[in-house]
């Protein structure tokens, strides 16, 4: 699993990040091959009621990650977390 939390780079847009190309300085290992991520703090992520503040993340571009990833540093913030008849519950 993903070590931090990656999002697309149109996604983060969407959330009011702003990254520029230079700030893509970190080489991390994908499904796709080695990519260029540029390293974030997000102010908070929240789903549905659990909200986790001061996350860590990566930002890759849309043509490096299919889909945006919630990594441990987020899920390991949680009281606990499984994955239970193909859906992920989260405990806070």
């Amino acid at each position: 699993g993903a070590t931090l939390v990656a999002l697309r780079t149109s996604d983060a847009r969407s959330a009011g990040l702003i990254v520029l190309p230079g700030d893509f300085t970190t080489e991390v290992s994908t499904a796709a091959g080695v990519a260029r991520a540029a390293r974030v703090r997000l102010q908070e992520i929240e789903i549905g009621d659990i909200r986790v503040s001061g996350v860590d993340a990566f930002v890759l571009p849309d043509d490096q990650l299919a889909t945006n990833l919630l990594g441990m540093s987020f899920l390991g913030r949680l009281k606990g977390f499984a994955i239970e008849g193909g859906r992920l519950i989260l405990n806070q």
